[in-house]
């Protein structure tokens, strides 16, 4: 971002309470974190649940801010301070909706084309897979981490340079309008869909309505311009169509998946012993190549097809697809693969979890090493509404069908996933329920000198990485 002090205030529509010294100053970071700020940078007040931004707006002063943006009315002292140092100091009724609307002012100026990712799991991996392809052939970025929400997509946009030809941008959602709004303020050209799955189903209701809000994103695309990837093997796609009226609005509708009815798909697909694939990836025209994964699953194939399919119609050639495909690392707490000394494999899966992600991650940890023991710790998947049972004991029905070597959970709903389990005929000496993460901890110990595969999974919210690091530095 390079915008002026002027600029943003006029954007925004206010008066300022303390001019700024220099109108013209250029500002070319913000941040709501009183700690990130730089010299000549501006700072945002949010007020979060916990800790309220506007409180560490002299601290963000004295950082050398030279915008103040606060969200609730400043003090005379501030002010004050504000003018002996030069800065600017505007008051905003929603600080959140302000930082969209400088994001969406600063698109403006750049010339990157905008991918929206969204999808109820795979998003973060398939994000990374798109820019590691697309970066072989394009100047690319991509939100960093899980930078998907009304804060971290404008930050990820105003952290865009003005050279970058193609911008990757995760689209998280938990209510209807929210992709809406992404889409508004960064104007994507194309959109890619990982699937239609049930998380949030308790905000949202049902599947179809989370499918209606996932096509706000297909609705943004510009007619007779924009193109769609979609995951053919998800029956839910046509839904998306229909709803968006993508295909008459001449939307380009590109599909991927395991049916060589798709215009991408993937064939003669093999795991490895730790579950990573290699696999043969058809392209339209009968072009085709080969490829091995770092990354374990089915669905980490489908992830990379959709990768495959939007950077074959941006023009990358099969070799950059292979290359970028093939760098593609586990990222933190994402299928992680932990080593123990005493040769466990630990497989650190806790960074959040719903019923698809979680059926993907259990198919995953299946292919790994057959001969060894397999441990599942499996916690609490959240946000699923009156369905939250029925969708706990279909996991379970899942550990019974595969016959895992051990089930333990934590938590209270996780303890549905037991009783489905024992009820699917998984012996009861080998499930295992705790409501306290510690006690699972206990459990597994002596369990390490057998070398098991040890798998852990569960919400965010859940922080089963306490596990994986408990066992991970224990002798």
């Amino acid at each position: 971002m390079k915008l002026s002090t002027e600029q943003i205030i006029s954007l925004l529509g206010c008066l300022p309470v303390v001019q700024a010294k220099n109108p013209d100053q250029m500002i070319e970071s913000l941040t709501w974190d009183s700690r990130m700020v730089q010299a000549g940078g501006a700072f945002l007040a949010l007020a979060g649940e916990h800790v309220d931004g506007n409180d560490f707006l002299e601290a963000a002063l004295q950082q050398g801010a030279a915008l103040l943006i606060a969200s609730r009315p400043t003090s005379p002292s501030l002010r004050q301070q504000a003018t002996e140092a030069g800065a600017a100091v505007i008051e905003v009724l929603d600080a959140e909706f302000s930082l969209g609307e400088i994001a969406r002012y600063w698109r403006d100026f750049l010339t990157a084309q905008v991918i929206g990712v969204t999808g109820s799991s795979g998003k973060t991996s398939t994000k990374e897979l798109i820019a590691l392809v697309l970066g072989q052939r394009f100047k690319t970025q991509m939100s960093p981490g899980n930078f998907n929400n009304l804060l971290g997509l404008p930050a990820a946009l105003l952290d865009c340079r003005s050279d970058t030809e193609l911008l990757v941008l995760e689209m998280g959602m938990q209510h209807k309008g929210e992709i809406s709004r992404y889409a508004q303020i960064a104007r994507p050209q194309y959109a890619v869909f990982t699937n239609i799955g049930l998380a949030h189903l308790e905000l949202l209701g049902s599947q179809r309505a989370i499918a209606e809000a996932k096509a706000e994103l297909l609705i943004a695309l510009p007619d007779q311009q924009g193109l769609a990837v979609l995951n053919g093997d998800d029956p839910m796609s046509d839904y998306l169509l229909q709803f968006s009226a993508a295909q008459k609005r001449g939307i380009q509708i590109i599909k991927y998946g395991l049916s060589n009815q798709h215009q991408v798909y993937a064939s003669d697909l093999e795991f490895d012993q730790s579950g990573q694939p290699s696999f043969k990836v058809n392209l339209p025209e009968n072009e085709n190549f080969r490829v091995s994964l770092k990354l374990s699953g089915q669905h980490s194939v489908l992830n990379a097809l959709a990768a495959t399919a939007i950077a074959h119609l941006l023009g990358v050639s099969t070799g950059d697809i292979q290359t970028g495909l093939e760098a593609a690392e586990p990222m933190s707490q994402r299928q992680e693969i932990i080593e123990h000394p005493s040769g466990t494999r630990l497989i650190n899966d806790c960074y959040n979890a719903n019923p698809d992600s979680m059926r993907a991650s259990l198919q995953a940890f299946n292919l790994m090493s057959p001969e060894r023991v397999h441990i599942a710790v499996l916690g609490d998947m959240l946000e699923l509404g009156p369905r939250q049972t029925e969708l706990h004991k279909s996991i379970g029905n899942l550990v019974a069908e595969l016959k895992l070597d051990m089930l333990v959970t934590v938590g209270e709903r996780a303890d549905w996933i037991a009783q489905a389990a024992a009820e699917c005929g998984l012996e009861m000496n080998r499930i295992h329920s705790f409501l306290d993460w510690q006690e699972a901890v206990k459990l597994l110990l002596p369990e390490l000198r057998f070398e098991p595969i040890i798998l852990v999974k569960a919400s965010r919210s859940m922080a089963l990485e306490r596990i994986v690091e408990a066992l991970s530095t224990s002798s």
